[in-house]
């Protein structure tokens, strides 16, 4: 998609909506502090990066409306509790300012809404008033178990409801966005992810329902939405 989407409107605070992700296990420090000083131009609500770069990133972002942003219990979900509270804790101490924790889908799967009720309960406590979000990935979950276990999550704390890690099978669906947005009412926060790699594909989940939409491609989204070449 090379052009504005019909309906949406030059003047839409997009950025505002776009969290921009750089999980790629082969990026080096360079591209992370470039990527970083593009997300505060942009003004992008978030750049999301893996646990070890947030002491590196959040100096960049301190002062500027994007947000250092990072990922606990990635990208099973299969941590201890322990183990997520103390990740969580770090990556605060370190400067992020949001944490988007992978819940156990072992747990969702077994009936056990309890126990991830409980690490998520935990996770929130820890790092509070930081923003949590839980990442459930849908495309393993079936309508029912995705519903129940948003409607837990929020429950337990949670800021916000995210659809998938992007490293498993298909990603965001829109579908699902606005079953969530249905379940859940206009308050909670829902975050489309996966396989979100263009405007049009951005802006159709926004219209589905979703608050924010994670995407590696999130500079090149702004860039075309700001008029110009979408070089990243």
């Amino acid at each position: 998609m090379d052009s504005i989407p019909s309906g949406l409107n030059p003047d839409f605070e997009l950025a505002r909506c776009i969290d921009h992700t750089l999980l790629t296990p082969t990026a080096g420090l360079q591209e992370y502090r470039v990527q970083a000083r593009e997300a505060a131009r942009t003004r992008v609500a978030a750049f999301c990066v893996p646990p070890f770069m947030v002491a590196e990133v959040a100096p960049i972002l301190k002062g500027t409306k994007t947000v250092t942003q990072t990922v606990i219990g990635f990208p099973l979900g299969f941590h201890t509790i322990g183990t997520k509270v103390f990740e969580a804790r770090e990556a605060a101490a370190a400067g992020a300012g949001e944490i988007d924790m992978v819940v156990n889908r072992a747990y969702i799967r077994t009936g056990r809404m309890d126990r991830m009720a409980a690490e998520i309960q935990a996770v929130v406590q820890a790092v509070a008033p930081l923003p949590v979000k839980t990442i459930l990935e849908i495309s393993d979950l079936t309508m029912d178990e995705i519903l129940a276990s948003a409607s837990a999550a929020v429950l337990a704390g949670a800021a916000m409801i995210k659809t998938s890690t992007g490293f498993f099978g298909e990603g965001a669906k829109l579908d699902v966005v606005r079953r969530l947005r249905d379940h859940l009412g206009p308050k909670v926060g829902i975050k489309a992810s996966g396989g979100i790699r263009d405007l049009d594909q951005a802006w159709a989940f926004i219209q589905a329902g979703a608050t924010r939409v994670g995407a590696s491609r999130g500079l090149q989204i702004m860039a075309v939405f700001e008029g110009g070449a979408a070089l990243w």
